[in-house]
C-alpha cells in the first residue's frame, strides 16, 4: 500500500488527533441540546464518564491509525474527520440511539472540505467522490422514507461515510457501505439475541465501521495475493 504508507509522523498525528477528540468530547457533549421531539431522551452530558471517554479514545486511535496507514495523503483530511467526529457520533449512537445533528454537520463540513481539496488536485476524482456521497444520501433517504428502521441521522451519516471512502476509491465506498450493512445486521441479531426481543438497534456504529473494514479486507487480500 505504497501511497498510503503512514510512518512515525502520521502515527503521531493520529495519536494527537485521538487525544484532542477525547479532550473535546466533554465540551461538545455538554453543549449539545437534547434530541428534538424526544421528551424521554437524557441530556448528552450524562455520557461524560471515564468509560465513555476511553471508548472514544480507543476507537478514534484505531480508526486514525488504520486510515493513515492505508489511505493516500490527499484523502486524509476526510478520513481524519471520520476518525474523530465520525467516531464520536458512532459511540454516542451506540449509547443513546441518537446522532447529534451539530456533530453530524461538523463531520459533513470536514468531509466536504476533504472532497474539495481532492477536487483541486484531481477534478474527476473529486466529482466521483461527490457523486457517490450524493448517491448514498439518496439511497439512505429512500430507506428512511419508505423502509423504516433508520433515522434521518443515518442519512446524514451515510453521506459523510460514503464521501470519505470515495476520496480513496469508488469501490471502497461501495464495499464500505456493504460491509457496514453486514456488520449492522450481525450486531442487530446479537443485540436481539441478548435482549430476547425485537427493538431498535443503532446503525451508526456499523456505518462508520464499514470503510475501515473495507480497508482491512483490501489489505489482507493484497498481502495474500
Amino acid at each position: 500500500m505504497g501511497p498510503g504508507a503512514g510512518g512515525p509522523l502520521w502515527w503521531g498525528a493520529a495519536l494527537v488527533l485521538a487525544a484532542l477528540t477525547v479532550a473535546a468530547t466533554p465540551l461538545v457533549l455538554r453543549r449539545l441540546p437534547a434530541p428534538v421531539g424526544e421528551p424521554d431522551a437524557r441530556p448528552y452530558d450524562g455520557l461524560v464518564t471515564r468509560r465513555f471517554l476511553g471508548i472514544v479514545g480507543a476507537a478514534s486511535t484505531v480508526a486514525l491509525l488504520v486510515s493513515f496507514e492505508f489511505v493516500p495523503v490527499q484523502s486524509r483530511l476526510a478520513w481524519a474527520g471520520l476518525g474523530t467526529a465520525g467516531v464520536l457520533l458512532a459511540v454516542v449512537d451506540a449509547h443513546t440511539g441518537y446522532l447529534p445533528r451539530r456533530v453530524s454537520h461538523a463531520l459533513t463540513a470536514i468531509v466536504g472540505l476533504g472532497i474539495l481539496l481532492l477536487a483541486v488536485r484531481s477534478p474527476p476524482a473529486g466529482a466521483v467522490a461527490l457523486g457517490l456521497a450524493s448517491g448514498a444520501g439518496a439511497l439512505f433517504w429512500g430507506l428512511w422514507r419508505w423502509g423504516g428502521g433508520l433515522g434521518f441521522g443515518d442519512v446524514r451519516l451515510a453521506v459523510a461515510v460514503a464521501g470519505t471512502a470515495a476520496t480513496y476509491a469508488p469501490a471502497l465506498a461501495l464495499a464500505g457501505l456493504l460491509l457496514g450493512s453486514v456488520a449492522g445486521l450481525v450486531w442487530a441479531l446479537l443485540a436481539r439475541w441478548r435482549r430476547g426481543r425485537d427493538g431498535p438497534v443503532p446503525y451508526g456504529p456499523a456505518l462508520v465501521a464499514g470503510p475501515y473494514l473495507a480497508l482491512l479486507v483490501q489489505a489482507l487480500l493484497t498481502a495474500s495475493g
